[in-house]
Formats: C-alpha cells, sequence, structure tokens
C-alpha cells in the first residue's frame, strides 16, 4: 500500500529498492544494477549507508524472547490440571421454546376457529336432523386456499420438529 502511494516521488522509490536490495528480495539483474548505482552516485550510496545502520541497529537492538523449550509442554500441563466445564444443559432457553410452540398452537386454534366460522352448516337432502349437517364444500375451499395450505404445513412441521428435540432431550436425560 506504502509502495503504490509514493510510486511517483523517485526519493522513496529509491528508498523501496535500496530496501529491497539490503533485503536481498530482488532479482539478480536488478541488484547487480542498483550495486552500480551505489558505487557510482552519491545519492544512492549516502542512502543506503544511511538505510543500511537503521537495518543494523534494527537487528543488533531488537531481541526477540523466545519462550522456553518447555513452554508448550507446561501450557498443555497446566491445562490438563484445570477441570474442564461440561456443556450446557440447554443452549435454549425453556420458555423461549415454549412461547414458540404456544404460539404455534394458539395460530392453529385461531385458524381452524376462524375456519369453522366462514363455513355454513345446511341440511341434508330430505334430512330433518340436525347431527346430519353437511359442510358446503365450496366455502370450505375459500378458506382452505393455498396461502393457508402452506402455513398450516410449516406450522405442522415446526412443531414436530420442537416436539422432536423435546423427547431427545428427554431420552438423553433418562440414559445418564
Amino acid at each position: 500500500m506504502e509502495q503504490h502511494s509514493h510510486s511517483n516521488d523517485p526519493q522513496a522509490k529509491m528508498e523501496l529498492e535500496l530496501w529491497d536490495f539490503i533485503d536481498g528480495t530482488i532479482p539478480e539483474a536488478r541488484s547487480n544494477e542498483i550495486a552500480e548505482l551505489i558505487s557510482s552516485n552519491i545519492a544512492w550510496r549516502n542512502k543506503y549507508h544511511e538505510l543500511l545502520e537503521a537495518h543494523e541497529l534494527l537487528l543488533n537492538t531488537i531481541d526477540l524472547e523466545e519462550p522456553s523449550m518447555r513452554f508448550t509442554m507446561n501450557v498443555m500441563e497446566e491445562i490438563g490440571k484445570s477441570k474442564i466445564t461440561p456443556a450446557t444443559q440447554s443452549y435454549f432457553n425453556k420458555r423461549i421454546i415454549w412461547g414458540v410452540a404456544w404460539f404455534f398452537i394458539l395460530m392453529i386454534a385461531g385458524f381452524l376457529v376462524y375456519g369453522f366460522s366462514q363455513v355454513e352448516f345446511t341440511l341434508g337432502s330430505g334430512q330433518s336432523d340436525i347431527f346430519t349437517n353437511v359442510v358446503d364444500s365450496k366455502k370450505v375451499g375459500n378458506f382452505f386456499n393455498n396461502y393457508t395450505t402452506a402455513f398450516l404445513g410449516i406450522t405442522m412441521v415446526s412443531g414436530l420438529m420442537l416436539l422432536d428435540m423435546v423427547l431427545q432431550k428427554k431420552r438423553k436425560t433418562m440414559a445418564q
């Protein structure tokens, strides 16, 4: 990033090339050209010696602390001594799960109440008994359209998944 911002500045370009020369990260042909510039051009020579001093100063003054040979073993032994905490009993709050379950139950109940309130009951053909009412199929078809069926299907699948989770958890606790 620094290299792109100073690419038009000849002083910065010279400095970057000298750093690459000192680090030995440039091709041999360019390295020979820079060595020739250092020997023939006083500005390049002065900048080279300045950067070389800074490079040597950095190498000599910065002492990297190395960990002891047993550092990894010591760390691993300390970890082994500590008690590993068991997994939490539940990653989900039970109140939230039951709240979601009651929401779905109430939504299903609401849809069923609404659906049955929209249905008109008629007497069967020639029958006078009130218990032999027949549901008008056109009204039921209007209520149970694609959206209602999709919602009920998703709700049922979600409810079954919730029930499965609860039953699996009960099985695990009983097995222990």
